[in-house]
Formats: structure tokens, C-alpha cells, sequence
């Protein structure tokens, strides 16, 4: 089997994850601070709101 980059590299442990995105909401806001530094913008009309949708449960 090839040795698969992602799995190899070095960053945090899984203590270290386990603190930094414990949770589901921790994850989220890192994620949306990785995406959005500056808070969301549309990208069409540059306007900040935004819409959240439950499909199947899940939260979009």
C-alpha cells in the first residue's frame, strides 16, 4: 500500500485536537474562522446575511 501523505504529517496530537476541537460547535467556529477571517460575505452581492437550512436532520 502507498504511504499516504495526510496520515504522515506532522502537526497536533490527539490530545492536543482533542482541546483545540473538542466538540462539534469548537470545530465549527474554527472552521468558519478558517474560511471567513473577516466574518462571511456573500460572494455574490458582498452582504453579510446568510440562511441555515435542516435537511435530514442536518444542519446546512
Amino acid at each position: 500500500m502507498a504511504m499516504n501523505q495526510v496520515q504522515f504529517q506532522s502537526g497536533l496530537s490527539m490530545a492536543q485536537f482533542i482541546r483545540r476541537y473538542g466538540t462539534e460547535a469548537r470545530c465549527y467556529r474554527a472552521l468558519y474562522r478558517a474560511r471567513w477571517p473577516q466574518g462571511f460575505r456573500c460572494p455574490r452581492c458582498n452582504s453579510r446575511p446568510r440562511s441555515r437550512f435542516r435537511r435530514a436532520g442536518r444542519v446546512y
